[in-house]
């Protein structure tokens, strides 16, 4: 993994509960840090998920960087954004297994739009 290619600022977030204006509980994502990657498209299948009200897209991203960058343990109920777009994690892999870097797999979540 050479330096250079990890140009990218991302964000890793983790999902919690927050509460809306009138008190109810709803899922909110916050910000466990900010660390370097290569983003890396790599295409994939877009979908609408009708029960998510948006569309997503299937393995569309990849992201390396090194493990334990920022002291956070990745996961994959994990997402990350990028130039303020938001992936989620499908899984994290060790692609050389010598535990250095991680090689996250990633879908773009996209929001509908309403007219």
């Amino acid at each position: 993994m050479k330096a250079g290619q990890i140009r990218a600022r991302v964000q890793i977030q983790q999902r919690a509960l927050g509460q809306d204006t009138a008190g109810a509980l709803k899922p909110v994502w916050t910000t466990l840090g900010t660390v370097w990657a290569e983003m890396r498209s790599i295409g994939g299948v877009e979908r609408l998920a009708p029960q998510l009200d948006q569309t997503v897209a299937m393995a569309t991203h990849q992201a390396r960087m090194r493990k334990g960058a920022g002291g956070i343990v990745v996961k994959p109920s994990m997402s990350i954004v990028w130039d303020g777009r938001r992936f989620q994690i499908t899984s994290v892999l060790d692609p050389d297994n010598r535990g250095i870097q991680q090689l996250l797999m990633l879908f773009e979540i996209v929001e509908p739009v309403h007219a």
